[in-house]
């Protein structure tokens, strides 16, 4: 069994470089040497989650907690914003209290345990117990052993190690090529998955990897355009021009009469959606397959923005003020068949075969800019975001961006995290009000600060957000505090800019937020690099 403690060594060397070769090479080695066993769960740690799948939202731990388990008491804050350098320091100064029987060493397998038991821990009396389990936990481990527990707990890796990252180096760690690596780990969801079968199964058996049935894969993504021009030269011509919609991608999963809908983040949704579940398992009866779409809120023949939907989403259950429509636009799975490898046109006139053309997106050829310019113009009329462009041979790429889908909308936006966030002033006294946002560094898988905002939010959102900011803590600093990364929203902004400012050499200009993305994870929000493309040469 090898000690955690080896784990704990090998984040610490990777906090310590920036090169993003240097981290795949070194979480490669460290994986070779591990069992199937062990492998699994020591990748599921180093990005960050406690356990693989939605079961890892169960694993809740706020800072408080973490403070309580300790077995000593832990220093004053102070200008100490890093949760897990707390731990180690209070760790390192607790003294010789341990007993000869708490010696042994910690292995990788046994901190997992511990996290598949805090995920059970529920009911009267939680909160005491998990405290408990921790304890437990942190009395045998060394300082950097509980400094790294402590991150994971709370999703403060500060490796720069993004899920990208991880899946090269299983890539590596696996000696298989690089397009079946990405293929499975998007059909499969994770890296965790693709090491899982390649260990127990052997290497050949991810070539016979497909998509399944209520197994929800990654799905392919757009890389974003800022002009008309731009957007046809990115995806070539002649192209098929869909209107952008303001909604929720879905996957809709059927077999047997049975419908079940995932968001794009995987989480089965469907019963938050019961109405389109029904109306679609009279169409797709007797069938089987998956099929992807848009569930858009309406109002008679106008869709409503996308914070209308999510109403439907945070009640859990249909909303009927809330009357929404699905709109399909792509086949991955039917009976039997898998069209991953198909051109779009091939995938469309599937789609078009079990669906009909009203559950369809519509979609046009453009062959020149004017076309371009006059079919977003369309859009905007119908109160559509903008236009995807689709490459009619493209082939769907699952948990990709590439040129094969351009879209293009009214404004520049990006999908950013909150990172932090300071008190607020005057009108917005007592709420946590100006985010720092940010972007992924591609190279180093580092988040990095790209601008900050207050603008955007009502009143009502400004209370909410800082009733959820605090309970995702996991720092401090003078005006505000550091949060875990995880609220993902979308920032609408007029130019990207140098700015010395911040470690990422740019900064938005006039960000405001747009919405809350409550359908997208930290591993999609957009890169550094992508949004330097958009630099104004001056």
């Amino acid at each position: 069994m090898v000690e955690f403690k080896k784990l704990a060594e090998l984040h610490e060397k990777l906090r310590s470089t920036s090169s993003r070769n240097t981290k795949v090479a070194m979480i490669a080695e460290f994986l070779r040497s591990l069992s199937a066993r062990e492998a699994v769960p020591a990748i599921v740690m180093l990005t960050g989650r406690r356990l693989p799948g939605e079961d890892d939202s169960k694993v809740m731990v706020g800072w408080k907690t973490v403070l309580k388990s300790l077995p000593t008491k832990p220093p004053a804050r102070g200008s100490i914003e890093d949760a897990g350098e707390l731990v180690e320091i209070a760790l390192r100064h607790r003294g010789s209290f341990q007993a000869a029987l708490e010696d042994r060493p910690i292995t990788i397998s046994e901190v997992y345990e511990l996290f598949k038991a805090l995920a059970s821990v529920k009911g009267e009396g939680a909160i005491e117990k998990r405290v408990a389990l921790l304890r437990s936990v942190f009395r045998r481990a060394s300082p950097k052993e509980g400094a790294l527990i402590a991150r994971i707990l709370l999703g403060d890796m500060r490796a720069g190690v993004a899920e990208g990252v991880i899946e090269e180096a299983v890539i590596k760690a696996l000696g298989v090529d690089h397009e079946t690596g990405e293929y499975v780990m998007g059909v499969l969801g994770g890296p965790w998955e693709a090491a899982a079968i390649a260990l127990n199964r052997g290497v050949e058996a991810l070539r016979e990897v497909k998509p399944q049935v209520f197994k929800p894969i990654k799905p392919m993504l757009a890389q974003q355009a800022t002009s008309p021009e731009e957007a046809l030269k990115l995806v070539g011509s002649p192209a098929y021009a869909e209107p952008k919609l303001d909604g929720a991608r879905v996957q809709v999963h059927f077999r047997k009469g049975e419908v079940r809908i995932f968001s794009r983040r995987r989480h089965d949704i469907t019963r938050s959606f019961l109405d389109v579940a029904d109306s679609l398992a009279s169409v797709l009866d007797g069938r089987e397959g998956i099929l992807e779409g848009e569930i858009i809120a309406m109002s008679g023949e106008r869709p409503l923005p996308f914070n209308v939907l999510m109403r439907r989403f945070r009640r859990r259950e249909p909303a009927e003020e809330v009357k929404v429509r699905i709109y399909l636009f792509d086949a991955i799975l039917l009976d039997g068949d898998v069209f991953i490898d198909k051109s779009y046109l091939e995938r469309r006139r599937t789609l078009a075969s079990v669906a009909g053309e009203e559950l369809l997106v519509q979609n046009t050829v453009v062959e020149s800019t004017g076309d371009v310019s006059q079919e977003f113009r369309k859009a905007i009329e119908l109160g559509y975001e903008g236009l995807v462009l689709k490459n009619p041979r493209s082939k769907y790429v699952p948990g990709r961006r590439g040129f094969n889908w351009v879209k293009l909308k009214r404004a520049l936006t990006a999908d950013l995290v909150i990172v932090a966030a300071e008190w607020g002033y005057g009108r917005r006294t007592g709420w946590l009000s100006n985010y720092h946002l940010a972007a992924r560094d591609e190279e180093t898988g580092e988040l990095l600060v790209v601008g900050k905002t207050f603008k955007g939010l009502t009143d009502e959102e400004f209370e909410e957000m800082t009733r959820r900011l605090l309970s995702i803590k996991v720092g401090e600093f003078k005006r505000g505090i550091v949060v875990r990364p995880e609220v993902v929203v979308e920032v609408e902004y007029d130019e990207v800019q140098p700015s010395p400012k911040y470690r990422a050499g740019i900064a938005l200009r006039l960000a405001r937020i747009k919405r809350i993305r409550e359908d997208k994870s930290v591993s999609e929000v957009d890169t550094v690099q992508e949004l330097a493309k958009q630099l104004k040469v001056r």
